[in-house]
């Protein structure tokens, strides 16, 4: 088929971007355009990718550091005749039957608008050390995550694209899916548990482990844009973002039994200097929440 292409962003992945092509590329489905969008990375990104000979590959590379979702416009933009679009980052590799899983779904009900794949953190059984961003085992499917979704192109035709001034560098996706919800009511969104993609081992720095928090404020965003919704992130509807962040800053020894529940590792020192981390980023959380929370005239706890 021509009708398909697959939208991936890369802002200084080259370490993980080369598996995610070659996964892409050995698809059981062949037939395919696979735009790659550069957001002026500085690391060998480009290097990697033009390693490839592969003529399905549509590299662009941005002439500045647009962010994701601006990015993601801009592969979007590059679209020719294509039907289906797929979405994946380039920490993830789809595997080889990713397309034709999600593709068998669009065939066989025209009623489907979107479908979205499942993710595994490391792959299938893996425990993640502590120090790891292993976040996205706690992502729960129904709101098509773009490391691993699909959309008609009939949804960016009627609703527009990503939403690059709210949401440019986190939840771009979950804004996207609720819009995509309001305008085709009658329409089926749905979760593919065949369409798997393995998310890329990475660990946190310490800067980017705090800084990660302020995404509190993208949170509150979608709360006075979409109402108190269940976007894969924690119930909203109880009026508490994160309830496992604001029951750590509560109790924190509940950190240890966090650990032992999900079988996660304590390697060495960096491990176990993020049992502290935890603790001290809950307590920082919740105030990042309650001031953002203010700053939107919106309660949350």
């Amino acid at each position: 088929m021509n009708d398909i292409a697959v939208i991936i962003v890369s802002y200084n992945m080259a370490k993980t971007l080369k598996d995610c092509i070659d996964s892409l590329l050995n698809q059981s489905v062949q037939n395919f355009r696979l735009i790659i969008v550069d957001d002026l990375s500085s690391d060998e990104t480009e290097k990697i990718i033009k390693d490839f000979s592969d003529k399905r590959i549509d590299y662009k590379k941005n002439n500045e550091h647009l962010g994701i979702a601006a990015s993601r416009n801009k592969g979007l933009s590059e679209l020719k005749n294509e039907k289906i679009i797929f979405f994946t980052d380039a920490d993830c590799c789809p595997k080889s039957n990713w397309i034709e899983e999600g593709l068998n779904l669009f065939m066989k009900d025209p009623s489907v608008i979107a479908v979205e794949g499942l993710a595994a953190y490391g792959g299938e059984g893996y425990h993640p050390r502590l120090s790891e961003k292993f976040y996205h085992r706690d992502f729960k499917p129904g709101v098509c995550k773009t490391y691993n979704c699909a959309y008609r192109i009939e949804v960016f035709r009627q609703i527009g694209k990503f939403d690059d001034i709210n949401f440019n560098y986190f939840a771009e996706d979950t804004d996207f899916f609720y819009r995509a919800k309001k305008a085709f009511p009658e329409k089926k969104f749905l979760v593919s548990a065949n369409m798997k993609a393995i998310h890329q081992i990475s660990f946190w720095t310490i800067s980017e482990f705090f800084s990660d928090a302020h995404r509190a404020r993208i949170f509150m965003k979608l709360i006075k844009k979409h109402g108190r919704l269940d976007f894969g992130a924690g119930r909203l509807g109880s009026f508490i973002l994160s309830p496992k962040k604001f029951i750590l800053a509560i109790f924190p020894p509940l950190i240890f039994i966090y650990i032992w529940i999900n079988h996660i590792k304590i390697r060495n020192f960096y491990d176990f200097l993020f049992v502290l981390l935890y603790i001290l980023r809950a307590y920082y959380y919740r105030l990042l929440v309650w001031c953002y929370a203010f700053k939107e005239k919106i309660f949350v706890i």
